[in-house]
Formats: structure tokens, C-alpha cells, sequence
């Protein structure tokens, strides 16, 4: 017996991840497929065909194209913009990564508002799904919300944590921010030893950051058999020629489809900006654990999701500042900056022009001027400083999931943005009342037992490789089923 089709839309990646397995699962028709650029959908198209029925692109251009490609006759009212007004917010913060005309800013949103809600009014759309996490952006929060509004679900990949090429996801539903039990779900088994190594060989510290040139020279210089000539080959062929040509791609590639194209002078500026922030942190910060009773505080890299649209309070200033005044006495507050915020390869065009949007020397003013908080070398390893602290404390992100697995107590300000906030003896901050509790209990000397925590994993964590997300894979086709009957 053929079971009745749900009309679907999909926000997926540039090569339309999930296509093949929602169409396995033969219970969705994809009625609108939202990927990033223009060039996707002509490759989508010739792919799939009529078998998709709507396409279209969300990397939002401000010329007469895009105008008409996305025009629509939806009568657009006040109360429609007022309805939807806090998700204009979100879009207008997540397009200042890459675009600062707020006319050009504001003329996309309400194209594509007007554009959407007239597609929600002409279509049955039954549920949402998003193989991308929210950013905040017209193509995810603008959908995302239109469809709660109208009571239709939206389900999304939600990614815990990753490593190399394999990460261990969640399905969020939206509407409620509660994880979807699909302990039924056939799915691979975890190695929580492995996936601990790994983490802490990945998240710990930067390569880049903690291997400089000069130790890279006498690395190569004190080998043997390794002469001065092929010490400066290697150096040249694997370093010197990759940063040339990964600089010329992003100088004449188009990643960006915008009115306002990045120039050479705003990428050279922004790269001397990074540089400066790098140094003022280097200078500020301290190598060596210097207190045996600290909360550690690994910063979210920004611009970044977890923080950017995903947490219901994601203000890291504002965090740490409170928790500076909340801090016990004779307990200090460890910052440590994200690897990648000062990254070398850290080269997309929207990065380097909007930098001080999201980072600026006066954050780091800010949190140096805390009596009791201390900003942390960035080489230093992260794993060291997990071991070595009374308690973690992000928004989300692997560090969390480290320090459950060493028995760290953990607190959490996400809100519907990590698996570990399902443990009985995790400290989910949502009101900042939580804070002191949980500062106090620690204090005390409360030790967590995590007994909850492979029955949380198999309920609602499956572990999957970024490239099994294309083809058909059995752990989606499942997954989708099981969204069906929901």
C-alpha cells in the first residue's frame, strides 16, 4: 500500500545532500529545494530534474536578476513584517558577515519575505527539513519561522560535534527545541575513546598557530639526511605555494555573488586587523596555568552559528562578564580564544571585511580588565586546560562533550544547541539566577557521574561521515520514516 506523499522543503548544500535518501525513504515529495548559489541549482536541475519541483539559491544577489527571479504577487502586509520583525533582526545580523549597505541589507530580506510567504500560501508544505544548522540567515530562520507560525514542523541536522570527516549529529525540531528520540534507528556505534583522542588531536590547539616557521626550519634542519637545499624545497613547495595559491583563488574566485564585491584593499585591511587582534590577544594572555581553582571558557569562534542565531543568549562578552561577578572567591575564569579566530588559512573574503563586526580589540579590553578572569594563550592545549579546571563552561561545541567524558562538571548556556544539555548532571543556565547555583555546587566540590550519558547518546546521537550524507544512506532513510510517522 502507497503510502500518501508530505510536501517537504529541503535546505540542503551546495551538491544537495539528503536528496537521495528522503527520496529513498518514498514518503516526501520535495516541493522547494533551498541550496547556496545559482551554479547549484543548474547542477541540481540536470541531476534530479522535474523530480524536485521548485529550486532556489539563498547566497541573495541585490541586482535586477535577482529581483525577478524572486518577485512574487503575495500581497505583503505591515502586519506580516511586524509578525515576522524579530527574524529580520537574526537575517540583518547574519548578512553584516559579508554585506554593510542596510538597503541593499533590507531589500533582500523583504524580496525573499514577500517571495515566501507567498510559496507557504500556494503550497501544502507539511514539514521542513534542514541539513543546514541555523545561521540566522533568509534561507534557514526566515523559512524556519514562517513554518512555525504556521504550526508546520521543521526538523534539522543538528551537528554535536565534528572530527576530520565524521561528526555526531542530532534531529532538532525546531518548533519546540527538544531532540527527536530515534533510538530505534539502525546507526553506527561510537567509540567514545576514539572519538575523545581525536577530539582532543583536532580542538586542542591550532597546527598553524602552535608550529611557527622558524620551529618548522630547525624541525627540518635537524634531521638527518636532510641538507639546507631540501629543507628550503619542502618549505617552499608545501608552504609558500599553498598560502600563493590559496590567496590567488580567493582573490579571483566568486564566492560571493553580491552587489558589492570584496575588493583587494578590504581583504588586505581586514588581514592587517586579524593581525593586530592576534597580537594584542598574544600579549595579553598567559601561557601557563597559574590558579588551581579555575572555570574554563573555550570562545566560540565568530562569526559562527552556535553563537550567532542558534543560542538564545549569545553574547559571549556578556556571559563571561557575569560570570565574573558571580565567581566565587579565590576562583578565576580561564578564556582561551578559538584556534581558528586567528587562523592563517582563515581566508574567505566576507571574513577578512567584516572582522571587526564580531571581534575588535575592545572585546579583549573588556575581559582583561576582570579582576579574576584571565585570557589563555591560544597554543595552549585545551585538553590540559579541561584536566586541570573545576568545570567547563560554553554555549556549545566539542569541549563540552571532552569534559563529560573526563567527569568534568559542565555549564551550558545553549539552549537547544548541544546533546549534553539532556544530562541529569549537566548546569543548563536559563536564567542567570542558574549561574551562582551552579558555581556554589562546584565549589562544594560536586563531582558529576554522567550515568545518563550513553543512554542520552543512543537515543538521540548518530554518528555519520560528511560523505555519507549523499547516495542513499540507511541511518537517513530511517531517520525519515520515522519524521513521517511523526
Amino acid at each position: 500500500m502507497n503510502k500518501d506523499l508530505k510536501n517537504i522543503i529541503l535546505i540542503s548544500d551546495q551538491k544537495g545532500s539528503c536528496v537521495d535518501s528522503i527520496l529513498a525513504s518514498n514518503s516526501y515529495n520535495i516541493k522547494l529545494i533551498v541550496v547556496p548559489y545559482k551554479y547549484n541549482v543548474d547542477y541540481l536541475k540536470e541531476k534530479y530534474g522535474s523530480t524536485i519541483e521548485n529550486y532556489m539559491y539563498y547566497v541573495a544577489d541585490t541586482n535586477a536578476e535577482f529581483q525577478d527571479e524572486f518577485s512574487s504577487d503575495h500581497n505583503l502586509t505591515y502586519e506580516e513584517i511586524e509578525q515576522f520583525r524579530d527574524v529580520q533582526l537574526k537575517c540583518f545580523r547574519y548578512n553584516t558577515r559579508y554585506l554593510y549597505d542596510d538597503n541593499a541589507n533590507n531589500s533582500i530580506y523583504y524580496t525573499v519575505l514577500k517571495f515566501l510567504l507567498g510559496f507557504f500560501s500556494e503550497n501544502k508544505i507539511d514539514m521542513v527539513f534542514s541539513r543546514i544548522m541555523e545561521h540566522g540567515a533568509i534561507s534557514d530562520s526566515l523559512i524556519f519561522e514562517i513554518a512555525k507560525k504556521k504550526d508546520i514542523p521543521v526538523y534539522i541536522i543538528a551537528m554535536n560535534t565534528g572530527f576530520n570527516s565524521d561528526g555526531l549529529f542530532s534531529i532538532l525540531k525546531y518548533n519546540s527545541k527538544k531532540l527527536v528520540d530515534i533510538s530505534h534507528v539502525t546507526k553506527n556505534e561510537v567509540n567514545y575513546s576514539d572519538m575523545l583522542t581525536t577530539l582532543n588531536s583536532n580542538y586542542s590547539s591550532n597546527k598553524l598557530l602552535g608550529f611557527p616557521f622558524s620551529k618548522m626550519i630547525k624541525k627540518f634542519l635537524g634531521k638527518k639526511n636532510k641538507t639546507l637545499k631540501e629543507c628550503i624545497q619542502w618549505v617552499y613547495e608545501y608552504r609558500i605555494k599553498y598560502y600563493l595559491r590559496s590567496i590567488k583563488a580567493y582573490l579571483t574566485k566568486d564566492l560571493y555573488k553580491i552587489r558589492e564585491e570584496t575588493s583587494l584593499y578590504e581583504i588586505l585591511r581586514g588581514f592587517i586587523y586579524r593581525c593586530r587582534l592576534k597580537a594584542y590577544y598574544k600579549m595579553h594572555s598567559i601561557k601557563n596555568i597559574e590558579d588551581a581553582n579555575f572555570i574554563f571558557y573555550p570562545l566560540h569562534m565568530e562569526p559562527e552559528a552556535a553563537n550567532l542565531a542558534r543560542a538564545t543568549l549569545g553574547c559571549q562578552l556578556f556571559i563571561i562578564e557575569q560570570v565574573s561577578k558571580l565567581l566565587p572567591e579565590g576562583y578565576f575564569l580561564y578564556v582561551k580564544e578559538h584556534p581558528d579566530q586567528f587562523a592563517s588559512t582563515q581566508l574567505d573574503k566576507y571574513y577578512y571585511k567584516a572582522l571587526q563586526n564580531f571581534r575588535n580589540i575592545d572585546f579583549y579590553k573588556r575581559i582583561s580588565m576582570l579582576t579574576n578572569v584571565k585570557m589563555i594563550d591560544i597554543r595552549t592545549p585545551s585538553s590540559r586546560l579541561i584536566d586541570n579546571s573545576k568545570a567547563v563552561l560554553s554555549i556549545a561545541g566539542s569541549a563540552l562533550i571532552e569534559a563529560v567524558a573526563k567527569n568534568k562538571p559542565i555549564i551550558v548556556f545553549g539552549d537547544g544547541t548541544s546533546c549534553v544539555e539532556l544530562l541529569s548532571d549537566a548546569f543548563v543556565i536559563n536564567q542567570i539566577g542558574s549561574i551562582t547555583k551552579s558555581l556554589e555546587a562546584i565549589k562544594d566540590g560536586f563531582t558529576p557521574s554522567y550515568n545518563d550519558f550513553s543512554a542520552m547518546m543512543n537515543k538521540y546521537v548518530f554518528s555519520m561521515a560528511n560523505k555519507e550524507f549523499y547516495g542513499v544512506n540507511s541511518t537517513l532513510v530511517e531517520i525519515f520514516n520515522l519524521l513521517y510517522k511523526l
